[in-house]
C-alpha cells in the first residue's frame, strides 16, 4: 500500500523545485490510497509545500488544491486546508493565485 505514496512523499521533499512542482498532482490520487499515518503525512507535506520558499511551489500546490481538498477528509478541510487557503490568498511574496481563473473555486 505504500507504493503508490512514496513518489508522492520523495518528489515532495526533493531538493529541487521542479520536483516538489511535480509532486503537487499526486497528492489527490496518493491520499485515498493511505493509511490514516500516511494521511497524516501527506496533509503535512502538502502543507509545506504551499509555504515553501519557491514561489512556483506554492503556484503549484494553490493551482492543485482544490484536487486535493476533494480527497481530505471534512474535518480536515475545515481545519487543515482552509488555513492554507487563506495564506496562499494572502501571499504577499507573489500571488500564488496568478494563473487560476477564479481562486475561490479552489475549494468547492
Amino acid at each position: 500500500q505504500a507504493a503508490p505514496l512514496f513518489p508522492t512523499q520523495r518528489l515532495a521533499t526533493g531538493e529541487w523545485f521542479t520536483s516538489r512542482v511535480s509532486s503537487a498532482g499526486l497528492f489527490s490520487t496518493a491520499y485515498p490510497r493511505a493509511t490514516a499515518h500516511l494521511k497524516a503525512e501527506l496533509r503535512h507535506l502538502y502543507a509545506s509545500l504551499c509555504k515553501d520558499e519557491t514561489p512556483m511551489v506554492r503556484r503549484a500546490a494553490a493551482h492543485k488544491l482544490g484536487g486535493f481538498a476533494r480527497v481530505v477528509e471534512r474535518e480536515y478541510v475545515a481545519r487543515e486546508l482552509m488555513q492554507l487557503f487563506t495564506d496562499l490568498i494572502n501571499d504577499g511574496k507573489e500571488c500564488a493565485w496568478a494563473q487560476r481563473e477564479s481562486p475561490e473555486q479552489a475549494l468547492i
